[in-house]
């Protein structure tokens, strides 16, 4: 059950967010100095801790537990008060809290969904207070941050880049906004860690808008390519003795071969909904990838298999199974270290599209992969160039071979 929650249409935003406030006692409301001022000292840190990706269900089941503690210690306290509705209240806030801890612990990022849902609730019933009490600029703040998570699990419901582009930008305005408002109170530490913080956040939708301008521009080039050569093709048809020539050939044959990436294309969002993109950095030798779970592979090899029954698996050499090359052994930046840090670290993707790669003996299903930013910022560190041998970071998914008998041979991919 808990793998049918993991790969149901979940995808992973790029980066980690939560309101930290609902997990932790507010400072201003602790009478003991020294624990304020760590309250105060956490609460700014905890954005920046989560920008490490590995982190991310660590620091969500933490968070999560204080989270349990903090509502229950609320909810015996309206036990005490005999209030029946902050009872009730409090009673659907243990039991969100302890149902996300749960979902963090056996299915994470399905944890993530269930704690931005609570904030929402929090942040529903923190509205109604602020007009209750017609304290309108606390209504307008809640309200900005009910908006923020709501864009942020729209994030998890759909992925694409204009929802993690907006969610990012959201983040950015409330951090400023945060910033402004801090200074004015005296709160240096906070106005500098929410400042801290938007111009961290401005910097990762600034790359979020420039994939997405890549990929507009991507699609248009596409789209143009293939109107000329349909123009081209109907234009040329046929030669001096009434058959098809050899260029019209060449052009009818690329005009299939796009028409079958563009059915490859649904296996690109197939994955992107169903499947977990993430993988566990590991090193051979001097040579670095990303090795992904069989089931990631099998996964969506049997989606291929469902209108290509001929393929097979491929076989990776070194029988390291499916994985994403990151470094090959000649392309370090001076001597390749002995030791890295990030080893055994998880890093996430993101599914962009499959091509599908035919030559006279051999069809391969390859899936092309953006990597998270903190995936290409370790590159990055160790590398020369972006892209290992300047091709995109891709998985092999299956393959055929084409042979004159008609026979499928399989061969290391």
């Amino acid at each position: 059950m808990i793998q049918n929650l993991q790969t149901k249409a979940i995808s992973t935003p790029s980066v980690y967010h939560r309101e930290y406030e609902n997990d932790l006692p507010k400072p201003n409301e602790v009478t003991d100095n020294t624990l304020s001022q760590f309250l105060r000292v956490t609460q700014v840190a905890l954005p920046f801790i989560s920008l490490y990706k590995p982190l991310g269900q660590p620091l969500s089941i933490v968070l999560g537990s204080t989270r349990v503690i903090s509502t229950v210690a609320q909810m015996i306290e309206a036990i005490s008060s005999k209030d029946a509705n902050a009872i009730g209240k409090k009673v659907l806030e243990v039991a969100i809290a302890s149902t996300a801890l749960a979902c963090s612990i056996l299915a994470h990022p399905l944890g993530m969904i269930v704690t931005t849902a609570h904030d929402m609730v929090i942040n529903v019933s923190q509205l109604i207070q602020a007009f209750y009490d017609q304290d309108y600029k606390k209504a307008a703040e809640v309200g900005l941050h009910l908006l923020n998570n709501a864009l942020y699990l729209g994030s998890f419901a759909f992925g694409s880049l204009q929802w993690s582009i907006a969610s990012i930008g959201m983040q950015v305005f409330i951090g400023f906004y945060h910033s402004c408002d801090e200074f004015k109170k005296g709160n240096y530490l906070e106005g500098c860690g929410h400042l801290l913080m938007a111009g961290i956040r401005g910097k990762q939708m600034y790359g979020q808008v420039q994939a997405l301008k890549l990929q507009n521009n991507l699609e248009k080039m596409l789209a143009a390519y293939k109107t000329q050569l349909l123009k081209e093709t109907s234009s040329n048809a046929t030669d001096a003795n009434d058959g098809i020539n050899q260029e019209t050939l060449h052009k009818t044959k690329v005009l299939a071969e796009i028409k079958l990436n563009e059915s490859a294309d649904e296996i690109a969002e197939y994955a992107k909904e169903k499947c977990i993109n993430e993988g566990t950095l590991q090193k051979t030798k001097e040579y670095v990838y990303l090795k992904l779970k069989e089931d990631y592979l099998v996964q969506i090899f049997n989606k291929i298999k469902e209108s290509n029954p001929n393929v097979k698996m491929p076989i990776f050499h070194g029988n390291i199974g499916p994985h994403i090359s990151i470094i090959r052994h000649d392309e370090w930046k001076g001597v390749p270290p002995e030791q890295i840090s990030e080893l055994g670290a998880k890093f996430m993707f993101n599914p962009v599209k499959v091509d599908v790669i035919q030559t006279a003996h051999k069809k391969l299903w390859v899936l092309t992969i953006d990597p998270s930013p903190e995936l290409a910022a370790f590159r990055k560190l160790y590398a020369v160039g972006d892209l290992p041998h300047g091709h995109a970071f891709h998985i092999t998914l299956a393959q055929q071979h084409l042979s004159l008998s008609g026979k499928q041979v399989t061969l290391a991919a």
